[in-house]
């Protein structure tokens, strides 16, 4: 990378989508793949391609991002010149309402993005489980000239609308799409764009005297024609949570070798160190195809299935192709499949329950069933 570069992530901008898992949580600090949150792979990319200026915007519920983050050191963000910084709800002056859109968040941090020395911007948001290399893209960026980079990845019809782009081949955006008619061939937002700073604070300045809220539908796809946008396809692995089955997915999917690889094959990812011991196997526990954090206690069955830390299997319980959130307490002679307990749920002894791939049974935080 030849030029310097800042990244601002955006935590909450997706939290409606998946209201069960981010009542009390952002979808920054939702749980993934045992051990993981969606923000450990956006700052991990960042840092990995030596991005050492980010910025947070949140919005609500982010006590437990916070608690996650801590002074960004374990992503090497802890430094006296630049690092991590965080944005809490509406850091403007005179103004008692939230933002209400990507442009509304980025003029509140305004003063921030003009006194940076960055001479480019990553805007990313946290729905999107991947791990794209800045580098590659900021060094894709400036070989094609572009004034907007916009991170996509090959088309697939999802529940809810996506941004889709058409290209002239040559990466240069010909269309943009807002409601999802795509087809195949065409490219699928990921909701990563790059574009330099002095563009970025243009863009933010106009938004404001004309009222825009949203960056691609008021910004980019009126500046369609006038503005070199450029689509990078990203190859590598690509999984976005729209609702709770697609976060259900998204778990089950890592327990593929292959995707699992594809996900953490290329840089390494950060998260938060926990002093936890190693998991516990009792002599009659058995265990096949799952994800297992430390920190677990199993006397029971495990098949298929995704366990975050401090989970207990008791014996004689059988849990199957379930997500498991830190501190789930499985009682003696549970039966449970194609479930999602959220931190600190307890299944009592003898319980039998069942959902389906499409429609996983959710019980949620600190819950007794």
């Amino acid at each position: 990378m030849s030029k310097s570069a800042m990244g601002i992530v955006f935590a909450n901008m997706h939290d409606e989508e998946l209201p069960s898992l981010t009542r009390e949580r952002t979808m920054a600090s939702l749980p993934v793949a045992a051990r993981y949150r969606m923000i450990d792979f956006q700052l991990s990319c960042m840092t990995n391609a030596k991005i050492n200026r980010v910025g947070l915007i949140v919005r609500r519920n982010y006590h437990s991002l916070m608690d996650h983050l801590g002074n960004g050191r374990e992503w090497d963000l802890a430094q006296k010149m630049g690092g991590l910084t965080v944005f809490p709800p509406r850091s403007e002056p005179m103004s008692n309402d939230n933002y209400k859109g990507r442009m509304d968040a980025l003029h509140s941090i305004l003063p921030y993005i003009e006194t940076a020395k960055a001479e480019y911007v990553v805007l990313a948001d946290c729905d999107f489980l991947c791990t794209p290399d800045y580098e590659k893209i900021l060094a894709f960026h400036e070989q094609t000239g572009a004034q907007v980079t916009i991170v996509c990845s090959p088309y697939t019809q999802l529940p809810r609308e996506n941004v889709t782009v058409k290209t002239n081949g040559q990466g240069r955006v010909e269309q943009i799409l807002l409601d999802d008619t795509g087809a195949e061939g065409d490219l699928q937002s990921m909701n990563i764009f790059v574009l330099s700073r002095q563009l970025l604070l243009e863009y933010i300045r106009t938004g404001y005297s004309k009222n825009y809220r949203h960056f691609v539908r008021d910004l980019l796809v009126r500046d369609t024609e006038n503005t070199g946008i450029y689509a990078y396809n990203y190859q590598g692995y690509c999984s976005q949570i729209t609702d709770l089955g697609g976060y259900y997915r998204t778990n089950m999917s890592l327990l593929q070798p292959e995707q699992l690889q594809k996900l953490f094959g290329s840089e390494p990812i950060y998260t938060k160190v926990r002093d936890e011991a190693p998991t516990r196997y009792a002599m009659d526990a058995k265990t096949g195809n799952s994800l297992i954090a430390d920190g677990c206690i199993l006397e029971g069955t495990v098949e298929n299935s995704v366990l975050f830390r401090g989970v207990r299997v008791c014996k004689g319980a059988v849990v199957r192709n379930c997500i498991l959130m830190q501190g789930t307490t499985v009682e003696e002679n549970v039966c449970m499949e194609y479930a999602i307990t959220d931190k600190n749920v307890v299944i009592t002894q003898g319980k039998k329950f069942s959902g389906s791939d499409s429609y996983p049974v959710y019980v949620e935080k600190g819950v007794k069933v």
